[in-house]
């Protein structure tokens, strides 16, 4: 069994959920057919799934309840996110492409050798505005001089 119970003061009664629950669930077939279902309630709810079943145990509230025919997984999913929303596009630096590794400070900071390493390998992070940096190593006496 799952409890969802979504609290937190959202107003002078502490009894009051500010937020609600979605579950979703998608259920694929043997045959590849596949539906999804979408309850949408600000409620506490339990969900029970019993192998052959889902039960849905609600307190109260509104009851949004919505099937997606699919018939395909991908369908499913495009029908869903046109409901809900699609999800945030993935910022470019998260595909390793925040560092131009001609950039010269950079090159001139290889060559002196003062970076951090992991394993050998200048240690890469993320700082605002979300590209890669590399941080000299200052217990390095290279590094002041950089």
């Amino acid at each position: 069994m799952l409890i969802l119970w979504n609290a937190d003061i959202g107003s002078v009664n502490t009894d009051v959920n500010l937020y609600g629950a979605h579950p979703f669930y998608m259920d694929v077939r043997p045959n590849g057919t596949t539906l999804g279902v979408l309850l949408l309630n600000s409620n506490g709810m339990d969900v029970v799934y019993s192998g052959d079943r889902i039960t849905y145990k609600v307190i109260g509230g509104i009851l949004d309840l919505y099937f997606f025919a699919g018939p395909t997984p991908e369908l499913v999913m495009e029908q869903y996110t046109e409901l809900i929303g699609r999800p945030a596009p993935m910022p470019y630096w998260s595909f390793g492409i925040g560092i131009d590794e001609s950039y010269e400070t950079y090159q001139r900071g290889l060559k002196a050798d003062i970076y951090i390493k992991r394993n050998g390998v200048p240690y890469e992070s993320q700082v605002w505005p979300g590209k890669k940096t590399y941080f000299p190593d200052f217990l390095n006496p290279a590094a002041g001089e950089f």
